[in-house]
């Protein structure tokens, strides 16, 4: 089965999209610490709101929670990921050194996830002459019967 923009598909890369997700959880959870060790208001809450964030990517890649999958089905495609990563990066800049390099770092990995929406792993080991593969829709009707969801999100 192709791999559009899914990040829960084996593939041979998988390995470093885990690796990466733990990276990017390690960065926000620092610099969610260093925000709150500043003591003022704000910096605080922002703290706060990263270790939230940093809870759920860990969850993520221990486990995958059924409220997570019903509620948040963004955080898993790639482009879900990468625009939540990009997030991350713009609230974790500051102007400290560790800051501004944490944010830019997971910036470039959730760019890196928006990019692999667009691509598939499939694109590198196919055919460049052969047709286009044709994606079957399936009905997913305990969501809603209106949406046809390819059958590489389901």
């Amino acid at each position: 089965m192709p791999n559009h923009g899914y990040v829960g598909n084996d593939t041979s890369l998988s390995w470093l999209f885990r690796i990466l997700n733990v990276i990017v959880a390690v960065l926000i959870a620092v610099g969610g610490v260093i925000f709150i060790i500043t003591g003022r208001f704000q910096p605080i809450v922002v703290g706060i709101l990263l270790l939230i964030f940093t809870v759920l990517i860990l969850a993520l890649e221990i486990s995958r929670p059924w409220a997570l999958q019903s509620k948040c089905e963004f955080l898993f495609m790639f482009i879900g990921r990468g625009l939540l990563y990009i997030f991350l990066g713009i609230l974790n800049l500051a102007p400290e050194l560790y800051h501004l390099i944490s944010g830019g770092v997971v910036g470039l990995i959730g760019l890196l996830f928006c990019i692999m929406h667009f691509t598939s792993f499939e694109l590198y080991a196919r055919d460049p002459h052969a047709p286009a593969p044709v994606h079957p829709t399936v009905r997913y009707p305990a969501i809603d019967s209106r949406y046809d969801l390819p059958a590489a999100y389901v």
